[in-house]
């Protein structure tokens, strides 16, 4: 394992408790700020709290300021509490940043790091292999750590009165610092100071600067943006913006030499580039050119650097390779947005800026089937604009326009409606197994030739309509002619003639290396079949009943000759016979007319039997419970005629029919049935004279049917 950098500065003895930033609640009392020229978020702490610590106030109470640092434009508001924040303890700094194998100490206990952390005096940041953390301090400076790379955060402290933390003070042992100082409150920021373990002092200004120390120790300060001071014993070298400097134990401070030129693309790679389910990323560079009238040194190697986020913080590619390499060339690169730089470092081991950035997307669209049978849409990322074939560009909604995947397509994509697309073929989807339906025309009744109507269908059950389809037929039938599709999609015609001893034969289509054959055809002697049509015959039915009960009525069952003046009916069993005729107006529906006769046998020998005449009209309901039960529901009213006497009666039944086939079915049936009798006003009123005559039977039913054809 690599030795790791280190950073570090003086300790002082600090508090471990960890500040409990608010948030702001909506029932706290606020103000509104408006931003004005020059601030920064540490400004505004200081000038209302007094501490720039608590510009970590400033982002609880304004989430949508995002990732800091924050650049605030004049004019803009800001919501912040009215008092100030009881925090008794503020971070000196957050982790804003963090990819991979990223741990922070405290004291003796150490944890894995958690995204915008807040860091106090004599906390510790370590990376490891592959892994970048960045450190925002209160007033917006920021610490870079890339692999193997250990920081202690501590601040500036002088005096009695501790200062605003950052990345001042700091003792550079080893390794490499890069540093962006606060730019942000467009005024000047006094330089920072940072001591390296030769004892060179270098004052960081606004901007970009990078602090390295080698293994002799020698301490070489690179400025890319803004201008630092460096210091070793009583010399002083002021270094700007494109120059650096190497401070060697022993030896004066050489003057400031000038940084290799940013590098340039000769073809970057391209905006949107298609991989499934990875893409190689290519693009070609060149060196670049410094203003006029310096030099810029030649490059030794180059530095390429590929990294999922724009502060190359995540970083999917970090390699050096000598200057004839002239080739960026990263493979597997999974989908997503990446950016890609490249910077020169020449024979003293001066490295340059950086060249412009050049950011490609990968896209992986995936095929995604609809409901439809072959049509398909592609699954695409939301910050491309697409288009199937020569369609306009639009932006993305997750996925493409429907296309029919039988037919090859080109998949279009950039990053705007109006850029340069890329394009990645669609391969068409094979029909997968097909399908046969083979049908025999016969020219004349008899003959041995006639023509095949086939039915082509895919795998989906779709009709197939695609150009060059074979219809081979065996041995023993000719074809008379080459196929031809007919009027109806996916149906084709083709004429044979077949031997005598031919009776049956089957067809095989061919198409795109499938095949299939047919069910066998019937070559012989056709006729046509006898189609019966539904008539209005068959919605009639004829059931007839027989039953036999009792009556249920006191008047009806009296043989007592004291009672109801005298009149002796002695009846007790009544017998059924019941005829009728109905008409289904649904399958399980039908009205019927309904005839029936009743006797009922007299309890004395001498008492003639009774007789009951009864024709009705009513309805039936007749659900099937099975195929072959159905559960019977019925109901009438009409005309019942008992001796000279014409009276209204009404019935109601239920039963069940088991069904012997297409035309018959019998079964229980359970009736009951009442004859209403006029009031009598002149009658004993305790006799009930005037009482309905009602009775109960039970029996069996036969139902007859024409069948349906």
């Amino acid at each position: 394992m690599r030795p790791l950098r280190a950073l570090a500065v003086a300790l002082l003895a600090a508090p471990w408790a960890r500040a409990q930033v608010p948030r702001g609640g909506e029932s706290e009392a606020t103000i509104t700020y408006t931003v004005r020229a020059g601030d920064t978020c540490a400004s505004i702490a200081q000038r209302l709290w007094r501490d720039r610590r608590l510009s970590v106030v400033v982002d609880g109470y304004n989430p949508s300021l995002g990732r800091r640092p924050h650049r605030l434009r004049p004019g803009m508001t800001l919501r912040l509490p009215r008092r100030r924040p009881n925090i008794a303890n503020p971070p000196d700094a957050n982790l804003t940043a963090l990819h991979n194998d990223v741990e922070v100490r405290a004291g003796t206990a150490r944890h894995r790091a958690r995204p915008n952390e807040q860091l106090n005096q004599g906390y510790q940041v370590q990376t490891a292999d592959q892994s970048t953390a960045e450190v925002t301090f209160a007033d917006d400076s920021q610490l870079r750590l890339y692999a193997n790379t250990a920081v202690v955060i501590l601040g500036d402290t002088s005096g009695r009165t501790r200062r605003t933390a950052s990345a001042r003070d700091t003792t550079l042992q080893t390794g490499a610092l890069r540093a962006f100082l606060g730019e942000l409150a467009g005024r000047n920021q006094p330089q920072l100071p940072v001591t390296t373990a030769n004892g060179t002092r270098v004052l960081l200004g606004p901007g970009e600067t990078q602090v390295e120390v080698d293994p002799a120790r020698a301490t070489t300060v690179s400025v890319y943006r803004g201008r630092s001071r460096v210091r070793l014993r009583r010399q002083t070298v002021d270094v700007n913006a494109g120059f650096a400097v190497r401070a060697e134990e022993g030896r004066p401070i050489a003057f400031p030499r000038v940084l290799p030129a940013a590098p340039v693309w000769r073809a970057a790679p391209p905006e949107v580039l298609f991989g499934a389910p990875a893409a190689t990323v290519t693009g070609s560079f060149g060196p670049g050119a410094l203003p006029p009238g310096r030099t810029a040194p030649a490059a030794a190697t180059w530095h390429l650097q590929l990294a999922r986020d724009e502060d190359f913080g995540d970083l999917l590619l970090d390699a050096r390779v000598p200057a004839s390499v002239d080739r960026l060339e990263a493979r597997d690169v999974p989908a997503g947005r990446f950016h890609a730089r490249v910077s020169a470092v020449d024979a003293e081991r001066f490295e340059g800026p950086y060249s412009p950035v050049a950011s490609v997307t990968v896209v992986s669209p995936r095929r995604v089937p609809t409901a439809r049978a072959h049509r398909a849409v592609m699954e695409l990322p939301p910050a491309v604009a697409c288009a199937i074939d020569d369609a306009p560009l639009a932006p993305s909604t997750g996925v493409s326009t429907p296309f029919d995947t039988l037919e090859a397509h080109r998949l279009r994509c950039a990053l705007t409606p109006t850029g340069t697309a890329a394009e990645a073929p669609i391969e068409p989807e094979g029909l997968g197994a097909l399908r046969v339906v083979a049908h025999l025309d016969r020219e004349t009744s008899g003959a041995s030739e006639g023509r095949l109507r086939v039915l082509v269908l895919d795998r989906e059950g779709e009709r197939v309509t695609r150009p060059g389809l074979r219809l081979v037929v065996p041995e023993g039938v000719t074809a008379l002619g080459a196929v031809e599709p007919s009027a109806e999609p996916g149906v084709y015609l083709l004429a044979v003639r077949w031997t005598v001893a031919t009776a049956r034969f089957a067809v095989r289509a061919e198409l795109e290396g499938l095949h299939a054959e047919s069910a066998a055809v019937d070559a012989r002697v056709q006729r046509p079949p006898v189609v019966r049509l539904p008539t209005l015959w068959n919605r009639f039915d004829l059931r007839g009943e027989a039953g036999v009960g009792l009556v249920l009525s006191q008047y009806q069952q009296n043989a007592d000759p004291s009672r109801f003046e005298g009149n002796l009916l002695s009846l007790g069993l009544a017998l059924r016979g019941m005829l009728h005729l109905g008409f289904r107006v649904t399958p399980t529906v039908a009205l019927q007319l309904s005839a029936s006769q009743l006797v009922f046998p007299s309890g004395q020998s001498e008492l003639p039997a009774g007789l009951a005449n009864e024709y009705q009209l009513g309805a039936r309901w007749a659900p099937r419970l099975s195929r072959r039960v159905s559960l019977t529901l019925e109901g009438g009213a009409g005309v019942a005629f008992t001796g000279s006497l014409v009276r209204f009666g009404l019935s109601a039944a239920a039963g069940a029919e088991v069904h012997l086939g297409r035309a018959l079915s019998l079964g229980p049936v359970l009736r009951f049935a009442q004859v209403v009798q006029p009031d009598a006003p002149d009658a004993d009123p305790t006799e009930n004279i005037d009482e309905d005559a009602r009775y109960l039977t039970v029996g069996l039913q036969v139902t007859a049917r024409l069948p349906e054809p």
